[in-house]
């Protein structure tokens, strides 16, 4: 144990001493401005992406109805949702923030602006399709009464007065300081709707059949709470302009305070301040190491571990854009539900041949019940290492970390099958062992059967093809959590 554990402590040293020497002979490679970055500049096209949710925010033509089912009144304006998959319409561009004209109000149009993001601003974002510009007002959420629902604006009357000010609020990021956009690197920010000092989230609600089933988005006046934090993707920046030398001045005064705070950075690194010994770098690896996936959020095909051994739940990873051709993770289901009833039989069986030994009645000699045991205990024990802890992990857990526990659960069904075939052969008198034999053969062949017949059913699932109809996905959806996708509806 003392050689494992110094052999992981050298290997973990290693790459650190790797990393010091390639700073010391590369340093000023390492305040260099980052290879292929850019500043967001106004009149950008973004997308904005929940990474609670795996969805974008997205509008489309269609407007919010004028009456909710449950007799409350909507804005009638375009609506905004959380999507799922890429499309045209999850693309923004980053405008300027208008003054208000004479009478105080904003004009709700688009005009063009030029000039560096920077963190704080304030900015309104126009639908790039639609140029229909992000608004919130005070009215209620479609599905979510106490928030306040976002749209897009369209101006029906002087009197529907539309706020359409967001503050950006990058994480990490200075105030006033150029937001960076670097391969590699990931942007997270918060919208925060001026008027209403509330801030962009998606609730995870799925609207009805005229919110073609996307996600609710909305405004809540908790800023702090969850899913409330966006990921920014650079689309395409503006075409060139006659502005273009003023941009490319203030661009190069934020590479010089970048590089200029990085000389910095690397003097005092320099000097002895602010390096970590190798014990703390390697502590903090492993707490890293550990905690690393343990703020992640909830998702929408997320699925518990009480659900997994009678696979309450499944898991989309691909959809086709003009069929419903899919990829999704779904087991065999008759396989999978034999494989669990298995495990009880295992128990039952066994709890059984116990009570009997303990009596003095042996109903199958010592060297087979041992066999018997030993092999039925190590895979049940195997199952129960790959799916038990996972009950005190508190990150969204998913139907593929249950597959090596499968694996075990499918080996103890082979073994208990095996120990049955042999129990039927052996029993007096013969010509009950001939029947239970025969009886056997056909419950194994109708398994093998119903195996077969299911997987052909459902390796349109596994293979993405071919595709099906809505009235083939919903015949097959035997269980009403399973998420099966369905993207053209007859």
């Amino acid at each position: 144990r003392i050689a494992c554990l110094q052999t992981h402590v050298v290997l973990n040293k290693t790459p650190f001493m790797l990393l010091f020497a390639k700073q010391d002979s590369d340093s000023s490679a390492a305040r260099a401005f980052p290879t292929n970055a850019t500043f967001l500049r106004y009149g950008s096209n973004i997308t904005l992406s929940s990474p609670d949710y795996s969805c974008w925010l997205h509008s489309h033509a269609h407007l919010y109805p004028l009456k909710y089912s449950d007799g409350r009144g909507s804005s009638y304006q375009q609506q905004v949702t959380c999507y799922e998959f890429r499309d045209p319409n999850n693309a923004w561009t980053v405008l300027k923030y208008q003054e208000p004209s004479n009478d105080g109000q904003d004009s709700g149009t688009v005009v063009n602006s030029f000039g560096l993001v920077r963190n704080r601003d304030v900015v309104r974002l126009a639908h790039a399709s639609s140029q229909k510009l992000l608004n919130s007002h005070d009215v209620a959420g479609p599905l979510s009464p106490i928030k306040q629902e976002v749209s897009g604006y369209i101006n029906y009357s002087s009197e529907f007065v539309p706020y359409l000010q967001w503050r950006v609020e990058v994480l990490g990021v200075g105030g006033g300081d150029a937001i960076l956009m670097s391969p590699g690197s990931k942007v997270e920010l918060k919208l925060f709707h001026v008027h209403s000092t509330q801030v962009l989230t998606t609730t995870g609600k799925r609207l009805p059949e005229w919110g073609f089933q996307q996600y609710e988005v909305v405004t809540d006046r908790v800023t702090d709470g969850g899913n409330t934090r966006w990921i920014l993707n650079l689309v395409d920046q503006p075409a060139t302009s006659g502005n273009d030398s003023l941009l490319e001045e203030e661009e190069e005064k934020e590479r010089e305070r970048i590089q200029s705070e990085d000389e910095r950075r690397k003097e005092v690194q320099d000097s002895g301040g602010g390096l970590l010994s190798f014990w703390e770098k390697y502590i903090e690896l492993q707490h890293h190491m550990v905690t690393a996936h343990g703020n992640l959020g909830d998702h929408q095909f997320g699925a518990k571990p009480q659900s997994w051994p009678l696979m309450g739940k499944t898991l989309p990873y691909w959809l086709d854009e003009e069929s419903n051709a899919q990829v999704t993770l779904i087991g065999n289901p008759v396989l999978w539900w034999v494989g669990t009833a298995a495990i009880f039989l295992f128990v039952g069986v066994t709890s059984f041949y116990l009570l009997r030994r303990k009596r003095g009645m042996l109903d199958i000699p010592t060297v087979e019940f041992d066999h018997w045991f030993t092999t039925g205990s190590v895979l049940l024990v195997g199952w129960l290492l790959h799916f038990a802890p996972y009950f005190f992990v508190s990150r969204v857990l998913f139907l593929h970390h249950y597959l090596p526990a499968l694996a075990f659960k499918h080996m103890l069904l082979a073994a208990t099958c095996d120990h049955l075939y042999e129990r039927s052969r052996l029993l007096q008198p013969k010509a009950v062992a001939r029947v239970l034999r025969v009886g056997y053969y056909c419950l194994v062949a109708g398994l093998l059967l119903a195996f077969t017949a299911s997987f052909l059913a459902f390796s349109p699932f596994t293979y993405g093809h071919p595709s099906l109809t809505q009235g083939q996905i919903e015949m097959l959806k035997w269980r009403v959590s399973w998420d099966l996708l369905i993207r053209i509806r007859t």
